[in-house]
């Protein structure tokens, strides 16, 4: 190989890794808590408030089954 040859090959690949690299950054800086901005972050907060409806759902189901069962 040519040195031509060898510096256009490492060109092409420096050219093709750097975005993948600066993504995969991205994805991690993104996925890290950092305390309230970060998707990581948002994830927990969606998780926090679906388990708050999911509580306060069984409580109006159970209050709904006594109210029948007392009523009968």
């Amino acid at each position: 190989m040519t040195p031509e040859l060898l510096a256009a090959l490492g060109g092409a690949i420096v050219a093709i890794l750097t975005p993948i690299f600066a993504m995969m950054r991205f994805f991690i800086k993104e996925f890290r808590p950092n305390g309230g901005g970060s998707t990581k972050d948002q994830l927990n907060r969606l998780e926090i408030s679906i388990n708050e409806i999911n509580l306060r759902l069984t409580n109006l189901e159970n209050k709904r089954v006594r109210r029948k069962n007392e009523s009968n």
